[in-house]
Order: C-alpha cells, then structure tokens, then sequence
C-alpha cells in the first residue's frame, strides 16, 4: 500500500529582479500594487484640510477688499529716535531708583544701629539727593511718554 499526500504549501513566488529602467508602465503597476494607500491617505487628511482653509481665507480675502489699492503704511520718522530716548530714559530712572533704595536702606541701618547723628544726617541727605535725582530722570521719563509708576516702586 502506497500513500500519497495531495497538501501542498503554497509560496509567494519570487518576483524577477525589476527592470533598472524608469518606464511609466512600470510606474503605474507599482502604485496600483502599494499596500499600503491606506495610511498614505489618512496622513495627506490634515494636508487637505490646511490647503482647504488656505483657499478659503484667500477667497473670502479677496472678497472682502473692495479696494483694489494697497493698504498705505505711514512711518513716523522720528519714531526710532523717540524709542531711543525713552529706553535710555527708563534705564536712566531704573538706575536712580535702585541709589534711593539703597540710600533709604542705608539710613535704615544706621537708625536700628543707633548711628551717630552725623552719620544719620549724611545718610538722610544722601536719600533726599538720590530722591531728587530720582525725581528729575522720573519727570524726563514721563516726558518722553514712559507709562510705568516708578513712584510706587519707591520704599517707603
């Protein structure tokens, strides 16, 4: 008695080595075989859909404007300089606020050391002249436009 078996494996062939040649024949038979068209067209979806608001906008963009002429912008030509001056005028009052803090802080220290009165009248004549120094950069500061209350910066 001889016994056969009918099961057979079943293998994908080898496909031939393909051609190095670029032939849109070829091409078209590669896209049509991809596996994988799937994921490529759930990542191209937010693509899509910015290109999609990207026409939107400029659409209703040109609907919008009923001028066919630019928008003109007006400079201030001395808006730099004026920029300028005000940067410097608030570094200015940043510095003279920091000498009233440390002269206000100075004559707190020789009042809880018990600081002889000359020293206690040096100190206080050396806050009175950082607050009027204080003061003047303070008021060139508003002057030029600056909005910041350096006054409630000021120790009491």
């Amino acid at each position: 008695m001889k016994l056969t078996s009918t099961l057979r494996l079943e293998r994908d062939r080898p496909k031939p080595p393909a051609p190095t040649g670029f032939s849109l024949a070829g091409f078209a038979i590669f896209l049509r075989e991809f596996k994988h068209w799937r994921i490529v067209g759930i990542c191209l979806i937010p693509f899509a859909l910015v290109a999609g608001a990207v026409v939107l906008a400029a659409q209703f963009h040109s609907s919008s404007s009923t001028s066919s002429e630019p928008a003109t912008v007006v400079v201030d030509p001395q808006a730099l300089p004026k920029l300028t001056d005000l940067t410097r005028a608030d570094i200015l009052v940043q510095a003279k606020l920091d000498a009233v803090k440390k002269s206000f802080q100075a004559c707190e220290n020789a009042k809880s050391n018990h600081a002889a009165a000359t020293v206690l009248k040096r100190d206080d004549e050396s806050l009175q002249a950082a607050l009027k120094a204080f003061e003047s950069a303070f008021a060139n500061y508003r002057k030029l436009g600056g909005a910041i209350d350096y006054h409630a910066q000021l120790p009491r």
